[in-house]
């Protein structure tokens, strides 16, 4: 398990962080300063490990990661903590002190279960968090509602973030929630099945012939 400890990342021009595998990121500090005008980058973001094989946008999971502590600063619109494809489990956010002229602070799609308490703005108000469902397929928007397996039901909210957090009203949970009309939602999705019938495909290598072969996939195993 990597231990990335009280190590300083400062003016990045891309993602300061990408954490691809069981790891634990403790007392960092993040500080974006310069890029003020660039978008879509991340103080940490969450990869599930795709073997080459692009295969976090099919479900792949991203296990036992803890992000403990740290201090994330930015002038722009750095987005904090951020993860859209996969599915996390057992990950846990706790006692971070985010800032950003952005609007994600903690953002994660997938997270079935772990543990997220106490990550404040520096003015010591709750940081918000936005839960999505996990995410099939890259910028195809195939959203999995709920799954045919038990073992990989979104656990609620009060099993995911503490009290205090959920009474300061800065949880938006759209796990099972249709919030884009143009994406595609399925319910009961064999993702059993779905790992069988992906693992005797020849997957194209363009990447969006790729996602549209994992959505088409994906369709078939799911209402």
């Amino acid at each position: 398990m990597p231990k990335l400890h009280a190590r300083a990342y400062s003016d990045f021009t891309e993602d300061a962080l990408r954490i691809e595998e069981t790891a634990s990121v403790i007392g960092c500090n993040f500080t974006d300063t310069r890029a003020t005008h660039l978008a879509h980058r991340d103080a940490i973001q969450l990869i599930p490990p795709s073997q080459g094989q692009r295969l976090q946008f099919a479900a792949a999971e991203l296990c036992n990661v803890k992000i403990y502590g740290n201090r994330i600063a930015s002038k722009g619109k750095l987005q904090c903590i951020f993860m859209s494809d996969g599915i996390a489990r057992n990950l846990r956010i706790i006692g971070n002190t985010l800032s950003t002229q952005g609007q994600h602070y903690i953002s994660i799609a997938g997270l079935l279960d772990g543990w997220i308490e106490g990550n404040i703005k520096p003015d010591g108000s709750y940081a918000p968090i936005l839960l999505d469902p996990v995410r099939l397929a890259g910028e195809q928007n195939v959203y999995i509602l709920s799954f045919k397996d038990p073992a990989y039901a979104y656990r609620p909210l009060p099993e995911l973030v503490d009290a205090d957090t959920l009474a300061a009203g800065v949880v938006r949970d759209r796990r099972s929630l249709r919030f884009d009309p143009k994406a595609t939602y399925l319910q009961h999705f064999d993702l059993a099945g779905f790992r069988q019938a992906l693992a005797r495909l020849d997957l194209p290598r363009e990447i969006n012939a790729y996602s549209m072969a994992i959505k088409q996939l994906a369709l078939r195993l799911g209402k």
